[in-house]
């Protein structure tokens, strides 16, 4: 079985990393990471309106700000594509050359997800991480800042830094969250693509909130 030290030379490397890992080892194995706050089934539910467990394309964007990483174990794949779709959040904000500075003013808000959790808004980048999803609003923003913001949701749309991960059963999906935006193509009606979804957080960053 891979270890989390591959695990964590791939991420410091590319940002993400593709592994099998047996069922029974994956949740200590992403303990090794982090801290596991937020654990949630992802698969397609009949009733549901949400991205998250409906069939529609899930637009590119993070998840929560204070996941530092974001894990998917396949437990089933869809028999047609369930691919997740990446695109790299460091291209985009260098080909964005001087104007990505911009994008510190802007802040989009957080939703209250997580237990003790202190932010109700996040800036798009800080210098170091990013943190967009379409669907949540501006609350602060320079005029330079929505520029930067438009020309940000631009370069996504023309596939700067895009890649397709099909994942099989048994392999897991870890991407650092600052840097990767995830999302997928619309499912087919029906589909039992199921996929264990997991938010860590860093040591580091428990740290330093204790601190």
């Amino acid at each position: 079985m891979v270890s989390a030290v591959a695990i964590e030379t791939a991420l410091a490397r590319e940002g993400l990393v593709t592994c099998a890992v047996e069922k029974s080892a994956a949740r200590e194995l992403l303990r090794q990471l982090g801290d596991i706050v937020e654990e949630t089934r992802v698969r397609q539910r009949s009733e549901a309106n949400t991205y998250l467990a409906g069939r529609d394309a899930v637009p590119l964007h993070t998840d929560h700000p204070e996941a530092d990483l974001v894990a998917w174990r396949c437990e089933v794949q869809a028999l047609q594509d369930g691919a997740s779709v990446l695109a790299d959040g460091y291209s985009i904000i260098r080909a964005m050359g001087a104007s990505a500075d911009s994008l510190r003013s802007v802040e989009l808000y957080v939703p209250p997800q997580l237990p003790r959790q202190t932010p109700d808004r996040g800036t798009v980048w800080d210098g170091k991480r990013l943190y967009y999803a379409p669907w949540y609003p501006v609350v602060r923003a320079s005029n330079d800042g929505r520029r930067a913001l438009k020309l940000f949701t631009n370069l996504l749309a023309m596939g700067f830094g895009h890649r397709r991960v099909r994942l099989q059963v048994g392999e897991l999906l870890v991407v650092d969250n600052g840097r990767w935006l995830h999302g997928r193509d619309k499912l087919p009606e029906k589909s039992n693509r199921f996929l264990q979804r997991y938010w860590l957080r860093r040591q580091s960053r428990l740290s330093r909130n204790s601190a």
